[in-house]
């Protein structure tokens, strides 16, 4: 199972390909990213940085690309936290 993530540079408009800031690839456990994966996303990322570059919004780059593993990635609960009766609710960062 995978999910992507898109993050617009302006919130207040829609999503397009001179409005991606960020795409963020999230892997759950057992799940891994294949090269045509990262292929696809360079294509997009080139045909965003053409339009933005057509656009006049930018010269330089098209969208920042990252990958997210669960649970790999996630950050590990300290023993001060929980000593302090935080739950796994009330978190901090990228819990």
């Amino acid at each position: 199972m995978q999910q992507s993530l898109a993050i617009p540079e302006y919130r207040a408009e829609p999503l397009s390909l001179t409005n991606i800031f960020a795409l963020v690839e999230i892997k759950f456990q057992g799940d891994r990213i294949q090269q045509k994966q990262f292929d696809e996303y360079g294509k997009l990322n080139n045909q965003s940085k053409q339009a933005k570059r057509v656009s006049g919004i930018t010269v330089g780059e098209g969208f920042k690309l990252s990958l997210f593993r669960y649970p790999e990635d996630k950050s590990p609960e300290s023993n001060n936290d929980k000593s302090q009766g935080n739950s796994s609710n009330n978190c901090r960062g990228r819990n």
